[in-house]
Parts: structure tokens; C-alpha cells; sequence
């Protein structure tokens, strides 16, 4: 990407602005994918360590589910088009409300 580009973009939208190589992450996902035999083990990204949906949906779409720990992640990945595709969503760490909240907005997701 342009460097003039991003220096407008981190002007409009403010600082800091972190901008990902989508197609390399989609490479790394499919790697990742790859070294694991199929139906062994389900592969998770841990919604906390980005919470962008644009990254949610491309590891989403690259087969991986959506490890959340909190009410946000819940919202954001069940209450929206991140988790639409049917990959699993798994609540680490989450008290019995949490998991009342996350049964309500599954449900009005559907």
C-alpha cells in the first residue's frame, strides 16, 4: 500500500493504525491448516488478540473458530455477521451469566 495512503488514513481515522497483509494471513491460516490431519483437532482464534471482524471473517472463512472471554466477544461474534458461517464460538473462563448471556444473543442472532 502507498505510503501517502496510509499516512491520509492514519490522519482520518487517528492513531495507531495497523494495517494487515490479508492475503499472507490467509496463507499462514492455511499452513496452520495443513500441518494438522483433518477431523483431529479444531483450530481457534483467540477473539482478544484482535477483535477486528475483518480478521474474525478471515480466519472464520480460512475454517477456524472463535475463542471469546467476554461478554464483548460474545456480542461481537454471535450477535454479528463474524460468526455467521457455522464455526464453532467456545466462552473461555466465563461465569454461568456469561454463558445465560451469550444462550440470549445466540438466539436472537438466529
Amino acid at each position: 500500500m502507498d505510503r501517502k495512503i496510509l499516512c491520509a488514513q492514519g490522519a482520518s481515522e487517528g492513531l495507531p493504525l495497523y494495517v494487515y497483509d490479508a492475503e499472507s494471513l490467509r496463507g499462514r491460516a492455511r499452513t496452520i491448516r495443513s500441518l494438522l490431519p483433518a477431523g483431529i483437532a479444531e483450530l481457534f482464534y483467540f477473539e482478544p488478540a484482535n477483535r477486528a471482524a475483518a480478521i474474525l471473517d478471515l480466519f472464520r472463512e480460512n475454517g477456524f473458530g472463535v475463542a471469546v472471554v467476554s461478554r464483548r466477544g460474545v456480542r461481537a461474534c454471535l450477535g454479528g455477521a463474524v460468526c455467521a458461517g457455522g464455526n464453532p464460538v467456545v466462552g473461555l473462563w466465563l461465569f454461568e451469566s456469561d454463558l445465560d448471556f451469550a444462550a440470549g444473543v445466540a438466539s436472537k442472532s438466529t
